[in-house]
C-alpha cells in the first residue's frame, strides 16, 4: 500500500514509534534516526523493540554539524518526518 513512501522517524516516545511501526507494516520504508552515543555515526540495531519491526536504522548526533548535514540530505528525499519532540526543538537543533 505505502511501498513508495519514505519516512524518517526521529527516536522518541511510544506514540512516534507506534506511528512508524504502522507505516512500516503498511509497506512504507521507515528509517529510524537513533540518538548518537559519543559522537558516533553508524547503523543501529532496531530489533530490541517490537515497535521497530520493519524499520531501518541509523545513529546520528543531530547536535553535530556533519550529522545534521547527513540528516538534512536524507530529509530532502523523505516524504514524511515523524517528529517526537515538543515544539521548537527541531529549530533549536538547526533542522526545523
Amino acid at each position: 500500500m505505502l511501498r513508495d513512501i519514505k519516512v524518517l522517524e526521529l527516536e522518541g516516545l511510544a506514540p512516534s514509534s507506534y506511528c512508524g511501526m504502522m507505516l512500516a507494516d503498511y509497506g512504507a520504508e521507515v528509517i529510524l534516526i537513533n540518538r548518537a552515543q559519543d559522537g558516533e555515526i553508524n547503523m543501529g540495531s532496531v530489533d530490541k523493540n517490537i515497535m521497530n519491526r520493519g524499520k531501518k536504522s541509523i545513529i546520528l548526533d543531530l547536535k553535530d554539524k556533519k550529522h545534521r548535514k547527513i540528516f538534512l540530505k536524507m530529509a530532502k528525499e523523505a516524504d514524511v518526518l515523524i517528529d517526537p519532540f515538543r515544539p521548537g526543538i527541531l529549530e533549536k537543533l538547526g533542522i526545523g
